[in-house]
């Protein structure tokens, strides 16, 4: 498989929860799901010093344990989930929306969008956007195949 398609089997796996979560709770704490390098997608979460954890703190947790995988070559990509407040284009405020970042070592890297409102403990989704990022994982040189 190529890049792009890996990245849209982790998003399509990745994104079902995020919405379970803000119909339950209104909300989400920072989760990610990996492609290993033998092609199985897991899903992770992380757990903060504290019951009630930054957002910040859970994502530099599964961060670094991103970073683990790569060392040990067992990774071919990730995604990164979690709820941000944007501006979309178009718009004139901002409003929340699922952040999606994704990294794959062969060197694709994209943050993903999913603006959305609450309506009656549901989320309804507006346009998605993406835009490109810069590697923050997969940018050691000891990245390895």
């Amino acid at each position: 498989m190529n890049p792009k398609t890996d990245a849209e089997r982790l998003v399509n796996s990745a994104i079902p929860l995020a919405i379970k979560m803000l119909k339950e709770h209104g909300e989400f704490y920072p989760y990610g799901v990996i492609l290993t390098s033998e092609g199985e997608i897991v899903h992770y979460g992380a757990k903060g010093a504290t019951d009630h954890p930054k957002s910040s703190e859970i994502i530099a947790l599964l961060e670094e344990s991103f970073r683990a995988r790569v060392v040990e070559h067992s990774m071919k990509a990730f995604v990164l989930v979690f709820d941000v407040l944007i501006k979309p284009p178009g718009k004139a405020a901002k409003m929340d929306a699922i952040q999606v970042d994704i990294e794959h070592r062969d060197g694709y890297a994209a943050s993903v969008y999913h603006p959305y409102t609450l309506q009656n403990s549901a989320p309804i989704f507006e346009a998605s956007f993406a835009c490109q990022k810069e590697l923050k994982i997969f940018d050691s040189p000891d990245q390895g195949p």
